[in-house]
């Protein structure tokens, strides 16, 4: 497209871009290093604000913390928590309790970002505070965080949580009580107001847009501008997703430990720099989100004044390019319109221009070039008019063109000649003129070659097709159009070969018919003479089956009346198996019985020796008594020490009873697991000889059906014998219908030696040596009766 505009215009075009891209590039360069300045500035200055505020935090919160350390630090606090030790008791007229009520209120009273103080006992698991609130029945200390977390790590610690009464959210400073063996009382401390923190933190924005928030380390927002996010989002939650949210998992790393820095995010879909900051009283970082738009307001203002005077400057190219740049192009489009004219193929005008500088050489130039074409365009009217007495001169060694031209003419002129000698020659018969295309030079040498096999191509199929003509006249199908032809010479070609093909193919397949039906001939008269052979072998097999059949016949007869005794016999033999098996059984029941007996036995023996050292001690402490008493308490003695013996003998006649009744049971224990075993070996036994009997049942059965089977086999070849009687007959037929067909077959073959086809071969109607069939297995062998079901297992 900038190809086809005036050069005026491209002139204007190039100072105005030269213009436009140097002022651009200045532009470029003087905003990246203006914004890194900026940028560096406006961190720097954000970066001292949040640390200013995190240090202001941190001094609130040791104020604070060491309000919350005196307090816990009341002798009277910690010797009260020792005191009370019933949960739910009524302190109301307690005067130890009111003074540490009233020593809370005036903490609240005298500070007015002290919210509550407050103390909690780790024995009755409760909480009091300077309002005296009650927490409910399931309230217990040791079950909340702020209790648990301060009770574990043994030292001050920081909270900030919702309280479960009023539902607000404070930092709370807690510190434990310890008692002089370091035993845990209590925890007391204070809930600070967040109005205080509120008001340092929302100081911190330096620009419009700018997002204060404080985090906990492990990155739940403790303070932000969306109430939503307070205690219930982490700035981990938020996942990077490359549009609403980018980067952020870097800056939430390094925010979260515990140094200061700047890093750059998007979060919520804004591009943010978070200027951050460690607040390690509270084990927290105190972070602003500064916009980038922000940062980059000045920048946009002093992009806008460039851009003005990059505006002027164009307009003032503009105004003053077009009367320069019209000296330059006015005698350069007098040359254009001129050579349009001679595009057409008008040479009559001639340039006009009377300069010295580089525009009148070029039109002196142009004036010379005219006068040349017409030379040219003269000799060209001379060669279409056939004219062979003009003639062009060269005006320089170089003059590349005019020589071209008087080569032209001369190879023109001689083909003209040649082709001429050609069709004279064709007209009179004479197919072998050609030209002699020696006598010319590239593409016209070409030309004329061409030319020559142009005849060639034309005569070589003629020639060809005499002489496969001649040798089909002779009865010979082999013969086939051989040379390599293109266009309608190949389509003649291929349909004269595929004619030939398929006349030669249809006789070679009606030789190749006669020779299989001369076999065919011979093998079926092979064939029928086998069958004979066969027939009479299977006559005398069949005999031999019969015979064998009547000697097994009578053999499985007696197998199965000696099955049918076998299988008395094992009944009789289950009868009494299942009858051993019942008599151990209530043998089981038996010793079983006795082991039972026996433990209770034990037990009464047990109960015996127990009361006999019960009896000891009695008899002991009766002697003790006695020996209190003195003279009067001698008799007593005497009696006492009587019964401990008593009591002792009687223990040891127990325990040797004992070891009597537990050998007794171990003996009746083995006895019983003897009885198991036997009864279990009867079992088996029974089950063996239930098996045995279903075997014996199986071969009874089986020889049945092997009667049966052996009836059936001998109706059977009674049929076999009859049908063989029936193919000798047929044989004799078929060696009647074989030899007419072998007659036939040589009145065909006859017929096609007359011709000479693509096999090369001569028809044989001599007999086709066949093997004879091999006879089946069932006439080579005796048959083989299947084995019985019994014996086959």
């Amino acid at each position: 497209m900038f190809s086809n505009t005036r050069l005026r215009t491209k002139m204007l075009i190039v100072f105005v871009s030269f213009n436009l891209v140097t002022s651009l590039c200045f532009l470029v360069a003087n905003l990246v290093f203006s914004r890194r300045l900026l940028v560096r500035e406006t961190q720097a200055k954000a970066l001292e604000r949040v640390r200013s505020i995190s240090v202001s935090i941190e001094s609130f919160m040791r104020e604070k913390a060491g309000v919350a350390s005196a307090y816990s630090q009341n002798p009277e606090l910690a010797g009260w928590l020792t005191r009370n030790r019933q949960r739910g008791a009524d302190h109301a007229t307690d005067e130890e309790y009111r003074r540490l009520i009233t020593f809370a209120k005036s903490i609240v009273a005298n500070d007015p970002d002290i919210k509550s103080a407050f103390f909690a006992s780790e024995t009755t698991q409760e909480y009091f505070d300077h309002e005296e609130r009650k927490a409910g029945p399931d309230y217990y200390v040791g079950k909340r965080d702020w209790y648990s977390k301060t009770a574990s790590k043994g030292k001050p610690d920081y909270d900030i949580s919702v309280d479960l009464l009023d539902k607000r959210i404070y930092v709370s400073h807690n510190v434990p009580i310890y008692d002089a063996q370091k035993q845990l009382l209590g925890v007391a401390g204070i809930d600070i107001s967040l109005a205080t923190l509120d008001r340092m933190i929302s100081s911190l924005p330096l620009f419009d847009g700018c997002v204060p928030f404080l985090l906990r380390r492990d990155g739940t927002f403790l303070y932000h501008t969306d109430k939503e996010l307070l205690l219930n989002k982490r700035i981990t939650d938020f996942k990077d997703d490359g549009t609403k949210y980018s980067g952020l998992a870097e800056a939430s790393r390094h925010m979260l430990s515990g140094d200061s820095g700047i890093d750059e995010a998007v979060f919520n879909g804004e591009d943010l720099y978070f200027v951050y900051s460690p607040v390690r009283e509270l084990d927290a970082t105190l972070v602003l989100g500064v916009p980038s738009s922000e940062i980059d307001a000045p920048l946009r203002e002093s992009v806008r004044i460039h851009l003005v005077i990059i505006g002027i400057s164009i307009v003032g190219l503009i105004l003053l390019i077009p009367p320069l740049t019209r000296s330059i192009t006015r005698p350069i489009e007098q040359l254009v319109g001129i050579s349009r004219r001679i595009a057409f193929g008008d040479l009559s005008q001639t340039p006009k221009v009377d300069r010295s500088d580089e525009i009148g050489n070029l039109a002196g130039s142009f004036h010379d070039l005219v006068s040349y074409m017409r030379d040219v365009a003269g000799a060209a009217e001379a060669l279409s008019q056939n004219d062979r007495n003009y003639q062009i001169t060269p005006r320089s060694e170089a003059d590349v063109l005019s020589k071209d031209f008087i080569t032209i003419n001369r190879s023109i002129y001689g083909m003209i000649d040649e082709l001429h000698r050609i069709v004279s020659g064709i007209k009179e018969g004479r197919l072998d003129v050609r030209s002699a295309a020696s006598g010319f030079e590239g593409s016209y040498r070409e030309l004329m070659t061409g030319i020559n096999e142009m005849l060639d191509a034309m005569t070589a199929p003629i020639s060809e097709a005499l002489v496969v003509l001649d040798r089909l006249a002779d009865n010979d199908l082999t013969v086939r159009f051989s040379g390599d032809y293109s266009g309608d010479f190949a389509r003649i070609q291929k349909a004269f070969n595929t004619a030939i093909t398929r006349l030669d193919q249809r006789l070679s397949q009606v030789s190749d018919h006669s020779i299989r039906v001369a076999g065919a001939t011979a093998q079926i008269n092979a064939s029928n003479q086998a069958v004979a052979e066969m027939a009479e072998q299977q006559t005398i097999s069949l005999e031999s089956v019969s015979n064998r059949l009547g000697s097994i016949a009578g053999v499985t007869r007696q197998t199965s009346a000696t099955a049918q005794q076998a299988r008395s016999h094992v009944e009789l033999a289950r009868t009494s198996a299942d009858t051993g098996a019942a008599s151990m059984e209530r043998l089981s029941r038996a010793i079983e019985n006795i082991k039972s007996s026996s433990d209770q036995t034990s037990r009464i023996v047990k109960t015996i020796d127990e009361i006999a050292f019960q009896t000891n001690l009695l008899a002991l402490n009766a002697a003790v008594e006695a020996a209190r008493a003195g003279d009067a308490g001698r008799g007593f003695s005497v009696v006492a020490e009587e019964v401990r013996r008593l009591a002792m003998r009687s223990a040891e006649a127990a325990r040797n009873t004992a070891g009597l009744i537990e050998e007794s049971a171990r003996h009746a224990a083995s006895g019983f697991a003897l009885n198991l075993e036997a009864v279990k070996n009867f079992e088996e036994i029974s089950r063996r000889v239930h098996e045995a009997r279903q075997m014996v049942s199986q071969i009874a059965e089986d020889s049945e059906e092997q009667n049966r089977g052996i009836d059936q086999i001998t109706r059977e070849l009674d049929q076999i014998m009859d049908l063989t009687l029936r193919n000798s007959v047929s044989s004799g037929e078929s060696l009647s219908s074989a030899e007419t067909l072998r007659n036939e077959a040589e009145v065909m073959a006859e017929m096609i030696k007359t011709f000479r086809l693509s096999a090369g071969s001569t028809l044989s109607l001599d007999p086709v040596p066949v093997e004879a069939p091999a006879l089946p297995e069932a006439g080579r062998r005796r048959f083989t009766l299947p084995m019985p079901r019994a014996a086959a297992k």
